[in-house]
């Protein structure tokens, strides 16, 4: 990818691409839920796309809906025997974010949690340790783990709370909430059913209160087919009237390589077209 001046990252021949993915965003955030996955190849630019959103949504630009929180998770393949990896790290982003900013949404996040979820919450520190952060240094865990419990009660039990989590800090913060999840070819079963639970959070919160909430995520088309469980998840939503906007990235153009390169050399495109050709038929347009 070309970095600009100012540390962003150029965005070439993916113009429309970002315009849908604002719009499915906008939409999410104002009138319902809503998903949108990036698909492509390895190496496509599936992350400077979702690089160039991000940059978007946090910096409130015109038409954002104001500045949002970004949260972002990798799915690794050596770790799919880790349920909630990647998801648990990216709210623990939140946790980090929340302790640095507002001490007054912290209080009320940290009284409604501890109100909602009780003893139980020491499950969600554990999956997320700075959400120590937030429920403050006096905070102190009664509960033991019983010897009866098995990994698929803990699981169920882990997803509830996560969800209850979820449905807590939407409804104490005013700002959109933007979960990005990567590698989404690599997402465990476990991940998959608790992603789906929490895009099945009523609309309305206990406090209320529209939920301003986005989830999108890349994966590497080759690598799925009709019978993985994201495929089905989403397929899944649609009976619920949550609507998922595709995005397929494909090679660039000739044109679009010869602005790339015309721009990071700073010489016109007539003069860097020769150059532009050999690197396309090299590369076959890959960024």
């Amino acid at each position: 990818s070309i970095g600009c001046k100012d540390g962003r990252t150029s965005l070439y021949g993916r113009e429309s691409e970002l315009e849908m993915l604002k719009e499915s965003y906008q939409r999410s955030i104002s009138s319902g839920c809503e998903v949108a996955m990036i698909y492509g190849s390895s190496g496509i630019g599936k992350s400077t796309l979702s690089n160039n959103f991000a940059e978007y949504v946090t910096a409130g630009r015109a038409g954002s809906g104001g500045s949002g929180v970004f949260l972002s998770g990798c799915f690794d393949k050596l770790q799919q025997l880790q349920p909630f990896q990647a998801i648990s790290s990216a709210f623990d982003e939140y946790c980090t974010w929340l302790t640095a900013t507002d001490e007054r949404k912290l209080e009320r996040v940290s009284t409604e949690l501890k109100k909602d979820l009780g003893d139980e919450i020491a499950s969600l520190v554990t999956a997320m340790p700075n959400l120590r952060g937030i429920l403050g240094n006096d905070f102190v865990c009664h509960k033991t783990v019983e010897d009866g419990d098995v990994a698929v009660d803990a699981q169920k039990r882990l997803r509830y709370l996560f969800c209850q989590f979820v449905e807590i800090i939407l409804g104490c913060q005013e700002e959109p909430l933007i979960l990005f999840l990567d590698d989404c070819q690599w997402i465990d079963a476990a991940s998959v059913a608790l992603l789906n639970q929490i895009l099945m959070i009523p609309n309305k919160s206990a406090f209320n209160k529209q939920r301003r909430f986005f989830f999108f995520g890349c994966c590497r088309d080759d690598e799925l087919n009709e019978e993985h469980p994201l495929t089905l998840m989403l397929s899944s939503l649609e009976t619920f009237e949550t609507k998922t906007t595709n995005i397929m990235l494909t090679s660039m153009s000739k044109e679009t390589v010869n602005e790339m390169v015309s721009t990071t050399l700073c010489l016109l495109p007539r003069l860097t077209r020769p150059l532009a050709d050999i690197l396309y038929h090299k590369t076959k347009g890959s960024p």
